[in-house]
């Protein structure tokens, strides 16, 4: 392994992460692929979180703090810091499959005209003591994942790996309050860059009450707004069709439908 410069850079942020982070650096550690550095950014953590990656004996991670200015700054510090050719990320709660930089590395120097990768995952939900679990595939080509991002984000940002130029060209992630990682995937694709997909499951993404980065009811407003700002550059720099303009309307006003009245709205269109 190349202490000086690794082939990938994993770039992890945390806030009051504690109960996780451990288990999210460890899926790392316990890759098949070994030439990887984990930029950990401690974004400025009131519980043990600190303490627990510090307690971590591994070279290959290094560990940054910051008073906290949130995850937008956070992530953009860890990918100014990243020194792989590529970056790969994750979430404090999530898990790596033990493939996944192996395959990830593989598919994009194989394919270098591609310069985003994604995979599929597990989705665990985790709430009240009870695990529900589903698996989530992205659109398999370019075109179709280009074609999703004026309604959705078509990708889990832990399953997410990049070229490091390819984001750095467009300067990386913007320090704003939600839709970080999607903003990001917009101004790649606007910009020209390609994106691909590997049909494996090569990841767990959790859901439940403990994320770090949680919303509650007034942020969930900020993030339509935020949304709304994003799919709309998409609808109209991206090559879709014109009527996908009405796309972040729409999707407004879907996410202002309470939660327990979506199951009716979905039966009724069906």
């Amino acid at each position: 392994m190349s202490c000086i410069t690794p082939e990938i850079s994993v770039v992890l942020t945390v806030y009051n992460g504690e109960l996780h982070v451990q288990e999210a650096i460890k899926s790392i550690q316990q890759q098949t692929f070994d030439d990887w550095e984990l930029v950990v950014i401690d974004d400025g953590s009131t519980d043990e979180t600190l303490a627990t990656v510090r307690a971590i004996e591994d070279d290959r991670i290094r560990v940054y703090t910051q008073e906290n200015k949130g995850r937008g700054y956070a992530l953009n510090r860890g990918l100014g810091l990243a020194r792989g050719r590529y970056v790969a990320i994750i979430d404090d709660d999530d898990i790596a499959a033990p493939q996944r930089l192996e395959r990830t590395v593989n598919f994009l120097e194989v394919n270098p005209d591609v310069d985003l990768v994604a995979a599929g995952y597990e989705r665990r939900y985790e709430y009240d003591g009870t695990i529900e679990t589903d698996t989530v595939y992205p659109p398999e080509t370019h075109d179709a994942l280009v074609d999703e991002l004026p309604f959705r984000n078509p990708f889990a940002h832990s399953l997410v790996t990049y070229r490091r130029t390819a984001a750095g060209e467009l300067g990386g992630y913007r320090d704003i309050h939600s839709c970080i990682d999607y903003d990001l995937w917009v101004r790649m694709a606007v910009a020209g860059y390609r994106f691909g997909v590997i049909d494996e499951t090569l990841g767990t993404i959790r859901k439940h009450e403990n994320r770090s980065f949680n919303f509650d009811w007034a942020d969930h407003l900020r993030y339509l707004r935020r949304a709304y700002s994003v799919r709309a550059t998409a609808a109209r720099f991206l090559n879709v069709p014109y009527y996908y303009r009405a796309a972040p309307v729409i999707m407004v006003l879907w996410g202002l439908v309470p939660v327990v009245l979506k199951p009716l709205f979905r039966r009724v269109v069906r």
